[in-house]
């Protein structure tokens, strides 16, 4: 157990710690190279980032409102919306729960650029929701949905499917005699749900909330797909790197704000669990059938999330149907040249050639996913059963560095990483084994975040009376 404590705390400092206060760090350096708290108030307190002039007739506010003004509606409307579901994947008709596990979880194994493309086909200038209107009421196509509600939307699709999971484990853990007990004293099922089921929903709500408002602050790939002219802290501080400005200084102080936005929610989050009494019992059997929705519950719970459920459908079908036509929007020509030059097998001097364009990149992806995997099982396992089953001296400082890599958006990781890991000793900046790492480091949250506390686990109940 030493052993493992001291390996995945050098392991921690070094690739979590050490990276992201390195990065952090350049937003206090001016441009000589001087350290200066002058160069952070001025990089840090600026019209671009905290502006907002679209209060008072502008064109827009600042990055950090963006950001926080999206990712506050993204967390609230993926906890609703995977509650929803999970109500009817555990307490809904049986009949069709097949297809529901499967649209549910669909967006959470595609890439965001999946899920942005199919809406852009439905909703872009050229998609065909902006055709229909034209062709029947005359209405000319515009770039509507490239904007915050464009952004909003496939985040939405991207990110309800991890609260469903979260919700599904809760919504399970209630127990059913608590909500007999309620019954038994003649309430009825809309009082037992609102009093019993809806308040022991609470920690896996505000789990369900804080990862959706980390996700949504950390998430580049919709910004830049559908975001058109809506900038947001991500996007931004990618471009301040890779960009031909390349702005270290701006990119450390943009890091600063998103990750003190990602701090404050975690922090709150804890301290609203902490001061809720909530205990959890276990190794004791807890038998009996769970209550039924009510009806009026029950009917509204389906008229929204089934509706979402189809949608979601909708959008894959026509991201994949885009594969399939010449041209989308101009020619509809069924065709099979785009998989063709994507996925050519070709037989050369020398036998087999895989002459697609698109075999090098699948190749490379599957390897370093292959790799990351197990790994980051491994690593994620080992830490969560360190931090829950055993006691041991600076268990505390270990644990903040475990909830670090929970709490830290991915894209100021990743943006650690070029900074750090850039010059000797570790020049990792172009290689896969960066890649590897940031997988690591940013995925194993999952196994070794909140969720692994009782107090905010699927079988937390209320001592409260009700």
């Amino acid at each position: 157990m030493a052993a493992a404590v001291v390996g995945c705390g050098v392991l921690m400092a070094l690739f979590i710690a050490y990276p992201v206060s390195k990065a952090l760090s350049g937003a206090f350096f001016n441009e000589d190279g001087q350290w200066s708290i002058g160069a952070f108030v001025a990089r840090v307190f600026t019209e671009r980032i905290w502006g907002l002039g679209c209060l008072s007739g502008g064109v827009r506010c600042g990055v950090a409102w963006n950001t926080l003004v999206l990712a506050l509606l993204t967390a609230a409307g993926t906890t609703f919306l995977g509650t929803l579901m999970a109500l009817i994947a555990e307490r809904g008709s049986k009949r069709g729960q097949g297809a529901l596990r499967v649209l549910a979880l669909l967006p959470i194994i595609t890439p965001p650029f999946v899920v942005g493309l199919g809406l852009i086909l439905l909703f872009g200038r050229a998609g065909i929701v902006n055709q229909l209107l034209e062709s029947v009421f005359g209405i000319e196509p515009t770039r509507w949905f490239y904007g915050m509600p464009g952004v909003l939307v496939a985040q939405l699709f991207a990110f309800t499917p991890i609260a469903f999971m979260i919700m599904r484990g809760v919504v399970q853990g209630i127990a059913p005699s608590l909500e007999e007990a309620a019954q038994m004293l003649r309430a009825d099922r809309r009082r037992t749900f609102f009093t019993i089921t809806l308040p022991l929903l609470k920690p896996g709500l505000a789990n369900a909330f804080l990862v959706g408002f980390i996700e949504s602050i950390a998430d580049f790939g919709n910004p830049v797909v559908v975001g058109g002219q809506f900038s947001v802290l991500s996007t931004d501080i990618f471009f301040a790197i890779v960009g031909a400005q390349y702005d270290q200084g701006r990119a450390a102080s943009l890091a600063w704000v998103l990750t003190l936005f990602a701090l404050g929610v975690f922090a709150l989050q804890r301290g609203l669990l902490g001061k809720q009494n909530y205990t959890t019992v276990s190794g004791k059997g807890d038998a009996g059938i769970a209550m039924a929705l009510p009806d009026g519950v029950r009917r509204t719970i389906y008229c929204v999330a089934l509706p979402w459920i189809a949608f979601t459908g909708v959008v894959y079908l026509f991201a994949f149907a885009g594969g399939f036509v010449q041209t989308w929007g101009r020619d509809y020509t069924f065709t099979l040249n785009h998989f063709k030059s994507a996925f050519a097998l070709e037989w050369g001097q020398f036998g087999l050639v895989w002459a697609g364009t698109a075999w090098n990149s699948l190749i490379t992806t599957l390897k370093l996913a292959g790799i990351s995997a197990p790994i980051t099982a491994a690593l994620g396992l080992l830490i969560a059963w360190l931090l829950a089953r055993n006691e041991f001296k600076g268990q505390g400082l270990f644990e903040f560095g475990a909830l670090l890599a929970f709490a830290i958006p991915g894209t100021v990781l990743g943006v650690s990483y070029i900074l750090a890991f850039n010059v000797p000793p570790l020049e990792l900046t172009g290689t896969g084994l960066i890649i590897v790492l940031c997988f690591m480091f940013r995925t194993c949250r999952w196994a070794c975040g909140p969720a692994r506390r009782p107090s905010s686990s699927s079988t937390a109940r209320s001592t409260k009376p009700r």
